[in-house]
């Protein structure tokens, strides 16, 4: 079936025209008529290969490629190392330089005696326009100074936001501890959860100004220290920090970025970077970080808090962060505090039998840890929970914005990164010039580059040819590079002789809908042929999971993650489309 080109009609000795077009025409769906090779790869779903070989090429270059990253050989190879992980990280995020620390406008909304501690809620602006929903929890035992404090970023609940039971629970036990706690909505949850700030809106909308909605998180977290160490009876020495999930994603970045962070402990967000690639990947925009995987390992994001206390939580049944890759970066991690001298300072615990979440053992690990190295008590071991009886989370006593007039005159995220956007494009030259040229193309160029310098062949066949009214369909196919296919369908005209004026044309949608599109028999007609083809990650490149879902998120992200953006990967895939046709 497959043979290299020797198709009925003449060859295309030579390309006339070639018009690169863009079809925004119904979708034609995945008609078997269109699809060249059925059936590449029956997997689908969970911790398996996905049936998109434009996703799993990607997979697997980024996870072979992320093994790279090894312990450093002594203490002397890491501190010189560790300046330039912490600004790639910082940059990565979007918080290089960090932003003006505005004012914050802090308003108490509410106080509540809740017998042996008390509630306050709390209103502050992290950035000018936007605010910041949070409860803080203050023990009402006399002290004999200034309390230590912990910061409680939450995961993702977006109904129940910082009043789910499992996020009130610890901040209780804490408080009774003797810590002030301070825990807030994340962005596009609880009381945040409005129009324009979900984290699939916020995330892209936020990347093409270099900024990223976990940068937007992190400073979230570093504005609510800057709460906490305003408060009288707070040590501004003393700041600890904990969550889970996507609040064990902010703990990790908070912590190895906020010199000011004294001990941090997460749960549910441990991975090393190969696994996490094969067998799970981001889930959530939240975990967007440009590049990251061609910088660093998990672990180096974890060391940049060394010598300050870290502790790494995982269950052995989590769904979304495999255990197998969690002991990996967790035994890493600690290692490489073993390495500068700070063994003690890292700790890596698994939890038999639990599954993805901040369940009651972790929490007791994480109260243990934070009494040791918070307030000197104990030797780090796990403290009893005891009794503690969250409120229901619709409990009026949560809310800090009750008749949500706070978050209605507040800007969105997505309204944010509008005007950043908006800044940085006024803020380029007006008047073109060579060297601005010169920058643009010289970026053109990065995004669509190939990994390998040096072409491969393009290794062109036909797997098919039908004759049609208007001529001969063939359903072709080359590689873009080596593990990239590019399927085709060239319609060639039976009204002239070759060689043929040509027409490329591309549809998000992939090759099916320009099948459908109405565009190819006009131009047939008037002698042209028609080459539309699936850039990668699209029509049979993409892969399905079920009958409702693609891998288009899946290949995205991990674009994003891996620095090889989508958009350019397949502007290199039309630019060797362009080959194609000169080889005929």
């Amino acid at each position: 079936m497959q043979r290299l080109f020797k198709a009925k009609r003449p060859a295309l000795a030579a390309v006339l025209g070639i018009l690169l077009t863009a079809v925004s025409a119904g979708f034609a769906g995945q008609d078997e008529r269109w699809v060249v090779a059925p059936e590449v790869n029956a997997l689908d779903d969970f911790n398996v290969m996905p049936n998109s070989t434009a996703l799993a090429k990607l997979m697997t270059e980024a996870a072979e490629y992320a093994q790279r990253w090894r312990l450093p050989v002594d203490a002397a190879d890491w501190w010189q190392r560790r300046d330039r992980l912490e600004r790639v990280v910082l940059r990565g995020l979007g918080l290089d330089p960090l932003p003006e620390r505005t004012p914050m406008n802090v308003r108490i909304t509410g106080r509540h005696d809740m017998g042996d501690y008390t509630i306050e809620n709390v209103i502050f602006d992290s950035r000018p326009g936007f605010p910041v929903t949070a409860n803080l929890y203050r023990p009402k035992t006399a002290s004999p100074g200034m309390r230590p404090a912990v910061l409680c970023p939450i995961g993702h609940s977006l109904d129940e936001g910082k009043a789910e039971k499992f996020y009130q629970a610890r901040c209780i036990k804490l408080a009774r501890l003797g810590f002030v706690v301070l825990i807030y909505d994340a962005i596009g949850h609880g009381e945040r959860c409005v129009p324009g700030n979900s984290h699939h809106e916020a995330g892209f909308a936020l990347l093409p100004s270099g900024q990223t909605v976990l940068g937007f998180m992190v400073w979230d977290s570093m504005r609510g220290i800057d709460f906490l160490q305003s408060l009288p009876d707070v040590d501004p020495d003393c700041i600890g920090v904990t969550g889970n999930s996507g609040g064990g994603l902010n703990t990790l970045f908070t912590t190895a970025l906020d010199r000011r962070v004294k001990c941090g402990a997460l749960a549910g967000y441990v991975y090393q970077s190969s696994n996490w690639i094969k067998y799970s990947g981001p889930n959530c925009t939240c975990c967007f970080v440009p590049g990251l995987y061609r910088e660093m390992d998990w672990f180096e994001i974890a060391g940049l808090a060394a010598p300050r206390a870290l502790l790494m939580m995982q269950g052995d049944e989590d769904y979304i962060f495999p255990i197998s890759g969690a002991r990996k970066a967790g035994r890493a991690t600690e290692a490489l505090y073993g390495l500068l001298g700070y063994r003690d300072r890292a700790r890596f615990d698994e939890f038999h039998g639990w599954p993805h979440g901040y369940w009651q053992p972790f929490r007791e690990a994480m109260y243990g840890w934070m009494l040791y190295h918070l307030m000197g008590q104990g030797d780090g071991s796990p403290l009893a929970e005891g009794d503690v009886r969250p409120l229901e989370p619709d409990d009026p006593r949560l809310l800090c914005d009750k008749d949500g007039s706070a978050m209605a005159a507040a800007q969105s995220a997505v309204e944010l990164a509008g005007e950043l956007a908006a800044r940085k494009v006024n803020s380029l030259p007006v008047e073109a010039s060579k060297s601005k040229t010169a920058a643009v193309r010289r970026l053109a160029a990065g995004l669509a580059a190939p990994p390998e310098r040096e072409s491969h062949y393009l290794m062109p066949m036909v797997f098919d040819s039908l004759e049609t009214a208007n001529g001969v369909l063939e359903k072709v196919y080359f590689l873009s590079e080596i593990g990239q296919y590019i399927p085709g369908l060239l319609w060639l005209p039976g009204s002239a002789e070759a060689p043929y004026r040509t027409v490329i044309a591309v549809d998000d949608r992939g090759k099916a809908a320009v099948a459908g599109s109405g565009l190819v028999e006009p131009l047939l007609e008037r002698g042209c042929a028609v080459l539309s083809v699936d850039l990668r990650g699209r029509g049979e490149t993409l892969g399905r999971i079920g009958a409702e879902r693609d891998n288009n998120f899946n290949f995205a992200t991990l674009s994003v993650m891996w620095g090889r953006p989508a958009a350019g990967a397949r502007a290199f895939d039309l630019k060797r489309t362009v080959d194609f046709v000169a080889g005929r």
